[in-house]
């Protein structure tokens, strides 16, 4: 049960960034400034169709890229895996074991991705509520920090992880 939970949280960031991006996507403008200069100056502009459509295959797509990719890492041999203790992850009773965690941890980062994506709807959304669009630049960069930070968290407990080997703590403890 562990294990699903961040594919079902994940699932459920999408279905309701989905339904937000709908439902708040009707109030955008006709014409959406979508891509902002350094000052938060509106320097790019869809529809509001392209915006809407772009923001559902976005958050969709983009929280779905690393967990799709660890489908395929499946179909790759031992060798190609490079990792800490790689020696004891590429034995073949363990490699199975290590392709299982990347393919279920993976999907903690398409949640993280999943509510960037949000989150970037939302800034845009609330750009386009001023006349001249302006993004002030504390809520993309608040918005980017924390996921970098989550990202780096992320990394850091899947190295964690592929440090434990039986002799030096348990694997996945």
């Amino acid at each position: 049960m562990k294990r699903v939970i961040p594919i079902i949280l994940t699932i459920a960031i999408m279905a309701l960034s989905v339904g937000m991006i709908l439902h708040f996507g009707a109030a955008l403008p006709e014409r959406v400034a979508s891509h902002f200069g350094i000052e938060g100056k509106a320097d790019g502009w869809m529809s509001r169709d392209q915006t809407i459509r772009f923001f559902i295959c976005f958050t969709l797509g983009f929280p779905l890229f690393l967990p799709a990719l660890m489908v395929l890492v499946r179909l790759f041999s031992s060798d190609c895996f490079n990792v800490p203790n790689a020696k004891y992850w590429r034995k073949p009773e363990n490699f199975r074991h290590a392709k299982n965690f990347l393919f279920f941890f993976s999907w903690w980062m398409a949640a993280m991705s999943a509510v960037f994506a949000a989150g970037i709807f939302l800034l845009i959304l609330q750009a386009n509520r001023t006349s001249p669009p302006v993004m002030h630049p504390g809520g993309i960069l608040t918005l980017t920090g924390g996921f970098i930070a989550g990202t780096i968290i992320w990394i850091i407990c899947m190295v964690i992880y592929f440090q434990r080997t039986p002799g030096n703590g348990r694997p996945g403890a």
